[in-house]
């Protein structure tokens, strides 16, 4: 039985540690990062270019710097914290 688990416990570790040859710097687990309105939102430094997109808000707050979401962001934003246009 402690023979098996140390099997299953190294072919988990060997799985983890397993490099994709086109991209060395990937490991299988970890999923590349794409450019999503998420992020594209969050590029934007003001008000007018994040209100051009229509997939983005800019929230603004008396505590927190003004910035842009995506809408998925902006509504779950706490409302007692930021506005949201």
């Amino acid at each position: 039985m402690f023979t098996l688990l140390i099997i299953l416990l190294l072919s988990t570790l060997d799985l983890v540690s397993s490099i994709d040859r086109e991209n060395p710097r990937r490991s299988i687990l970890v999923l590349p990062k794409s450019k999503h309105h998420h992020s594209i939102c969050k590029e934007m430094p003001s008000k007018v270019e994040c209100v051009r997109n229509p997939k983005c808000h800019w929230c603004g707050s008396e505590s927190i710097d003004d910035m842009c979401f995506s809408s998925i962001e902006a509504q779950r934003l706490p409302q007692q914290v930021f506005s949201c246009d």
